[in-house]
């Protein structure tokens, strides 16, 4: 299988995107405030439910952000349908967006469609609340990269997973935590939409996110970050 790498220091900026053709999920969630249009980039439809919005009062470029005020009795959450993009397969990948809590008490999904142990298990991003904080990348039940993550609230940070061959690697903010993860899973995503902000389990919603998002791109195929980075200094280019 073809691999194709990003190294550090051709993070995103103004301009063009080399690797436009691999990226299969990019939300720069701009718009008006309290909007609930979430626009995709690669054409993707997206759904906001309960209150997800657009929030012009947060922003970390282009002046907006996606709202996800996510509680268990409120689980506001961004939704994209089934899409066989979803699938890693056993090839390189990047998931990454921009967030910012607003309050965290326990465990909460970023991003993922994610649907159980067994079967078509999907995929989770996810800030979880063990050992007093963990960033975390998990297949079905199978965790398969954590690492130790205790942000302040209300504090804009750049997160990303990436795998370049076997080599399965957490970012924050362009530092890699921790030492590199060997990993050779076959990413197989599920049937479940894709989820910004909450994790489906038996048709309920539950590790809800209570914050902020931007910039969320998926790409399939490459590994953008492979080493400490300097984090993306503008919107990710569309093309």
């Amino acid at each position: 299988m073809l691999r194709r790498v990003m190294m550090a220091g051709n993070s995103a900026s103004p301009g063009t995107d080399p690797y436009w053709s691999s990226v299969v999920a990019l939300l720069h969630c701009d718009g008006a405030n309290g909007s609930t249009t979430f626009t995709d980039e690669t054409g993707k439809t997206w759904t906001a439910f309960r209150d997800a919005r657009i929030d012009t009062s947060q922003s970390k470029f282009g002046g907006a952000s996606g709202r996800l005020q996510g509680s268990p009795s409120n689980p506001s959450r961004v939704s994209s349908p089934y899409s066989p993009d979803w699938n890693f397969g056993v090839g390189d990948f990047t998931v990454e967006l921009w967030v910012r809590f607003a309050t965290f008490a326990s465990t909460c999904t970023m991003v993922g469609n994610y649907k159980g142990a067994t079967g078509l298990s999907g995929w989770t991003f996810q800030r979880r609340s063990e050992s007093g904080g963990l960033i975390q990348f998990s297949h079905g039940d199978s965790v398969l990269i954590t690492r130790p993550w205790m942000p302040s609230d209300g504090v804009w940070h750049h997160v990303a997973v990436t795998r370049q061959g076997v080599n399965l690697r957490i970012f924050i903010d362009g530092v890699q935590q921790g030492a590199t993860a060997t990993d050779s899973t076959d990413i197989i995503g599920s049937d479940n939409p894709m989820l910004l902000g909450a994790l489906m389990y038996n048709s309920a919603y539950q590790q809800v996110l209570d914050g902020w998002v931007d910039e969320v791109r998926i790409t399939k195929g490459v590994a953008r970050y492979t080493s400490n980075f300097t984090p993306p200094a503008a919107p990710f280019p569309a093309g």
